[in-house]
Order: structure tokens, then sequence, then C-alpha cells
């Protein structure tokens, strides 16, 4: 199955598909961060961004702003982490990010393996603009910075979990 054959067939799934898959992502995204933060690596490799990212290949903008919204917030509601500014934060990052996924992939039509390392890169980007023009403490240029192995991991994981899902 090529990209463009799997982007048709996740319009046309379901209703009920499209919220497991978001309930799926929203329970990764609270609790695999909290795997790598046992190891003090969550700030470095953005795991609760993989689920958002796949949520957008799968899904539609809707269910990706419910996952933005709802993940960073269980999370810190469950876990205490990540801290309520940067829960926030990370909640318009997890839109921008899932919305880029869907914008590249299925209205510019460009194939997810060029589309997620892309998105990755511009979300990244417009963080450290938004970042400045509000002069948020939170999200610093080292941060964002210091964030390239989890840019990697995202781009590479999220990729090869696609192709075995064209499978």
């Amino acid at each position: 199955m090529n990209p463009q054959e799997s982007l048709t067939i996740a319009q046309s799934r379901p209703l009920y598909l499209n919220i497991v898959f978001t309930a799926i992502a929203i329970g990764l995204g609270v609790t695999v961060p909290k795997i790598f933060h046992l190891f003090g690596l969550g700030p470095a490799f953005l795991p609760m961004f993989l689920p958002v990212i796949l949520l957008g290949l799968l899904t539609s903008y809707g269910y990706v702003f419910a996952a933005a919204i709802i993940t960073p917030l269980l999370s810190y509601s469950l876990t205490g982490m990540p801290p309520a500014p940067i829960a926030m934060h990370m909640t318009v990052q997890l839109a921008v990010l899932g919305s880029l996924v869907i914008l590249f992939t299925r209205n510019l039509k460009i194939n997810y393996i060029y589309a997620i390392p892309a998105a990755i890169i511009a979300e990244r980007v417009l963080s450290l603009i938004a970042a400045s023009a509000i002069g948020s403490e939170h999200i610093t240029t080292g941060a964002i910075l210091g964030s390239y192995p989890g840019m990697i991991m995202l781009a590479v994981v999220s990729i090869i979990v696609m192709k075995l899902y064209d499978r």
C-alpha cells in the first residue's frame, strides 16, 4: 500500500476506529514519557510527540487537537509531568506538529517519509519563534536545540511505524 492509499483509508475509516486511535495516542502520550523521564531522557527525546505524529498520519485535525489538549493535561494530572507551564506550551506544540503532519501529507500531498521530518523541523522553528515573541522562560533555544536526538528518533520511529502499517 502506498502513502496515498493509506490516507484515503484513514479518511474513510469508521468513526470508532479514529476514536480508538486517539485514545491509544493519549494513553501512549501519558505512559511513554514517564518511562523516558525515569532515565532523564524526556526533554531530549520528546516522547509525547510521537503518538501525535502518528495520529496526524492516521486521523484528522479534530482528533489531533483533542489529543494535543488532553495528553499534556492528563499527564500533568496523573504524573505531575510536564510541569503546568510547560504542559500549556506542549499543548500548542503538539497541536502544531500534528497539524503540520496533516497539512504536509494530505493538503500538500508530500510523502510521509519527507513530511514527517519537515513537520518536526517546522514545529521546532515555530516553537523558537513563538517563545521569542512571548518571552517564554520555559521554551529556550537551548531546550529546542537540545531536542535534536528526539527529532531524529521521532522521524525514524514514525516512518518505520507507518511503513509497517502500510504493509
